[in-house]
């Protein structure tokens, strides 16, 4: 294929989970009744995006998993008209309080799908988060070592200094509930497909081959190039985690860096390891009380209720 594309300096930052986190998860099946709304063949949850999606920090840090639910959250919202861009500070502000990082190169471990949802569902992603106020600090005069004295007052001198991150964060937003579809489940394409239509999209984790990272279209290796290896060994470029936005003719379209992404089904199977669906008010219109796949938030939680705990976490 063509170099057409070039992701290569693009940073990851997901850490797979292991098969048993994953099957830990509470299974989108469980959820499912009678009457849930018809899936259509394909869907498109980017309602004319008024602004740019953002990287929400991604191009700069391993935040993806975070990047990914603000995604998430931006799309639930632009849904009937009241977008929440909350923007590059809270989704760090939220990787500092799931992972620990400290704005440094030596805290960017990453994260991946179901600490970030646990997060989301227990503490909340931040909405607003602004940097701390400033410092009053003396000015220490360079001569003795020891507070300046302004010579016309005779008053000693301080001057302001701006505190570093983290933030403070003003308000939150948190999701119902989250769900899976057991390790591997995911290849249930018509499943997912229908999960992704209800609840607004979806998040997933890849393990990529360094391939991708000049490819177009993101796709499964022929037999050939498998047997090769090489920059189509599994995982040989990281984990990456992304919001599905839509499901087209070709596969899942994701939202990365900022940008719109195409799949293939192929691909999709090749690369997951982690598949996940948030279940959040912020997906249904407020003047309606439905989302736009025909749901109403009553019968959501009429739907958790019957299973219990939501989430194993």
């Amino acid at each position: 294929m063509a170099v057409l594309v070039d992701h290569s300096g693009m940073p990851l930052g997901q850490r797979p989970p292991g098969p048993r986190e994953v099957d830990a998860q509470l299974r989108f099946r469980a959820v499912l009744r009678e009457g849930a709304p018809a899936t259509p063949p394909t869907w498109d949850f980017t309602f004319g995006m008024p602004i740019g999606w953002d990287a929400l920090g991604n191009n700069s840090w391993g935040c993806c998993a975070l990047a990914a639910a603000g995604h998430y959250l931006m799309a639930w919202s632009n849904s009937h008209g009241g977008l929440v861009h909350n923007g590059a500070n809270c989704i760090l502000q939220m990787y500092h309080e799931t992972e620990g990082f400290a704005w440094t190169h030596a805290t960017d471990f990453g994260s991946n799908g179901l600490r970030v949802l646990s997060q989301w569902r227990k503490v909340g992603m931040p909405l607003i988060a602004y940097a701390p106020p400033p410092l009053v600090v003396p000015t220490i005069d360079p001569a003795t070592g020891k507070q300046a004295v302004d010579p016309a007052t005779g008053k000693p001198l301080t001057h302001q200094v701006q505190q570093a991150p983290p933030y403070v964060v003003q308000s939150r937003d948190r999701i119902r509930a989250y769900m899976g579809f057991g390790y591997g489940g995911w290849r249930d394409h018509a499943l997912v497909a229908q999960a992704g239509y209800m609840t607004g999209g979806l998040m997933i984790g890849m393990s990529m081959p360094l391939a991708w990272q000049k490819m177009a279209v993101w796709d499964a290796p022929t037999p050939a190039q498998a047997a090769a290896g090489g920059s189509w060994r599994y995982a040989s470029w990281g984990g990456h985690e992304v919001y599905v936005v839509a499901i087209n003719d070709v596969g899942p379209v994701v939202i990365t860096w900022g940008n719109k992404k195409q799949m293939t089904w192929a691909g999709f199977d090749y690369a997951l390891n982690e598949c996940s669906v948030a279940v959040s008010e912020n997906w249904v219109d407020p003047v309606t009380l439905r989302a736009p796949s025909g749901l109403d938030m009553d019968a959501i939680d009429a739907y958790l209720a019957t299973v219990g705990t939501p989430v194993v976490s």
